[in-house]
């Protein structure tokens, strides 16, 4: 269970660092 959770956290965490990097993109 915690090892879902740390991926999880690690997911949200590039998922937020796309979304920075797409937005200086456009």
């Amino acid at each position: 269970m915690e090892k879902y959770a740390i991926l999880l956290g690690y997911f949200d965490k590039q998922m937020k660092i796309i979304a920075r990097l797409q937005r200086e993109i456009e």
